[in-house]
């Protein structure tokens, strides 16, 4: 995509594209990026990249909040066993 952008599109565009490839997709998604990669003609691939990331609505990756650390209060039971 950096090599043979799509025409008319802007580095920040070019920048969100590829990051919005790069995100963790499932094998769905992924089959329709390589089937548009098939395209013959390097311009033409990324056009059809460019477009099908656009019809999919792909957005790139943002990775979730991460978790307040859990305090001793927190904890309120380690292990239970029962023995007979």
């Amino acid at each position: 995509m950096r090599e043979y952008p799509p025409a008319g599109m802007t580095q920040e565009q070019i920048d969100r594209l590829v990051e919005s490839i790069e995100a963790p997709w499932g094998q769905r998604i992924e089959r329709q990026i390589r089937e548009a990669m098939q395209s013959e003609v390097k311009a033409g691939a990324s056009a059809a990249i460019a477009d099908t990331v656009r019809k999919l609505g792909l957005q790139p990756y943002r990775a979730p909040e991460p978790l307040p650390p859990i305090e001793p209060g927190d904890i309120r039971l380690i292990c239970w066993m029962a023995l007979q």
